[in-house]
């Protein structure tokens, strides 16, 4: 009998799609890399992340705490330049549970991975370190393993399909409320 995909597999497999379909409306690494474009997908997941953060940590606490990065935002903003207050927040569906709060994690964890290729490109292209799109630096890694073992100890079988359906949940509220770069 074939081993049963843990968690993880299922959420990379199953979220794929979506991903790509995030990447491609953000368009982050296709030179010339715009400021403008950047500073409003900043503002926009400011908005998010002021929305979403309160609501990961009502369910999972001190455990959210050290993956917060709303400030980190507020500070590229601030080096961007950006002066139009405070920006709008989506409406977020609550997250019923701890598998929910898991799989919603899981798509702004796994945006470290893609956020540290993304520094590169912004370091090689002259524009301001950023760090939303870096915020564990060279410890990445090491912080996406960590939050891995964590996720595989708190999702269990039964509650799969919530961390599933959080994480599709998660990348399409993003994917709606996200700037698509503009051509030209």
């Amino acid at each position: 009998m074939p081993d049963r995909p843990t968690i993880l597999h299922r959420l990379r497999a199953e979220t794929a799609a979506d991903h790509a379909m995030l990447e491609a409306r953000l368009d982050l690494l296709t030179p010339p890399l715009d400021l403008d474009h950047l500073r409003l997908v900043l503002r926009g997941f400011h908005g998010f992340h002021a929305a979403w953060e309160p609501m990961i940590e009502a369910v999972l606490g001190e455990r959210f705490r050290p993956r917060r990065r709303l400030d980190l935002l507020t500070a590229d903003l601030r080096l961007l330049g950006d002066r139009d207050g405070p920006p709008p927040r989506p409406d977020l569906a609550p997250l019923p549970d701890e598998a929910s709060a898991w799989g919603s994690l899981y798509v702004l964890e796994g945006s470290t991975l893609g956020g540290a290729v993304i520094a590169k490109a912004l370091a090689r292209s002259g524009l301001p370190v950023l760090g939303y799109f870096n915020p564990y630096g060279r410890r990445t890694m090491a912080s996406w393993q960590a939050f891995r073992s964590e996720l595989m100890a708190a999702v269990t079988p039964g509650s799969e399909p919530a961390a599933l359906a959080a994480a599709k949940a998660t990348f399409a509220r993003l994917i709606q409320w996200l700037p698509a770069r503009q051509p030209g």
